[in-house]
Order: C-alpha cells, then structure tokens, then sequence
C-alpha cells in the first residue's frame, strides 16, 4: 500500500491510563518529598555508571490552597551526553495528582498535536512527559539517596511563597 494512500488513525488519549499515571506519580513525589509543607527544597543523588553522582534539587516555587508547583532540576557537573533533566510539575491536591507542565524549559505543549508540527512534537507529547516523570520517579526512588540538604520556607535561598 502506498504511502499517500495510507489511511492514519486519528490519536485518542488513554484517559484512565493517563490519570492513573498522574495519580501515582503524585504519590512518588510525596515519598520523595513528605514535607512538602514545610520544605521548600530537597536534593536527591543518583550514582551514574561512572562512578560520579547526578544530582537533582527538588524546589517548591509555588504554593496556594490546593495546589503546588515544583521544579526538579539537575545541577553540578555537566551530564556525559549533555542534557540534563528538568521538569517543572504541579501537585493538585484535592485531586491527588501530578501533571507535568514543562520539560527541559518547554512549556505551553497541548494534550494533542497535529503532526507534523514546527516543533516536531509528537501527537501524545505531553502525556509522553507525564509517563516519562514516572519513570523517572520510579528510578529516584530505587537508586536514589538524599544528600541530607534540607530547606525549609524561612532558610531557602531566594524564598519561596
């Protein structure tokens, strides 16, 4: 069959995967961060394969009455392959949820994109961010380790709200 002749099925979201991913990454980011309440940042290790650590900062920049956004962040020494994580997510707590707002500074993506794209963004990419957090989280929380730096609200380093 050719090419131009193809018929292309039309992207559908998988709401309930889509939402059980959300609801349970909100859960990995309360293991990481029990007290999201009264902290504002927590720094997680990870030991690369080289023997270095990677090391990410979990901030809290944002808290209101049923929300709060976070951004996880690498920092230290640059990564082997030059791209470092960061994800920018909010907590929604009535809903007990997780949502990925932005990745690696991209930010403004819709649930679903016509492809091609000027971006390139794949049909799904914003689901594709939120069930890549998870397994991110998932391998925080098997490999990962605290570095032991806490802040809390009154002592972090240009404040948060």
């Amino acid at each position: 069959m050719a090419l131009g002749t193809a018929q292309r099925q039309r992207y559908h979201i998988d709401l309930q995967a889509l939402h059980a991913e959300c609801e349970t990454n909100y859960l990995r980011l309360l293991k990481i961060l029990p007290d999201f309440n009264t902290e504002d940042s927590r720094h997680l290790a990870l030991q690369a394969g080289t023997g270095q650590e990677r090391r990410f900062q979990f901030f809290i920049f944002e808290r209101a009455r049923y929300t709060t956004t976070l951004e996880i962040a690498e920092y230290g020494l640059r990564p082997q392959w030059g791209l470092s994580a960061s994800f920018s997510v909010r907590l929604y707590h009535d809903a007990r949820m997780a949502e990925v707002l932005a990745f690696q500074r991209q930010r403004n993506v819709d649930a679903f994109n016509q492809y091609p794209n000027a971006r390139m963004y794949q049909p799904d990419e914003k689901t594709q961010w939120n069930f890549m957090l998870g397994e991110w989280l998932t391998h925080c929380l098997a490999h990962g380790y605290s570095t032991g730096k806490v802040f809390a609200p009154s002592t972090a380093a240009g404040g948060c709200i």
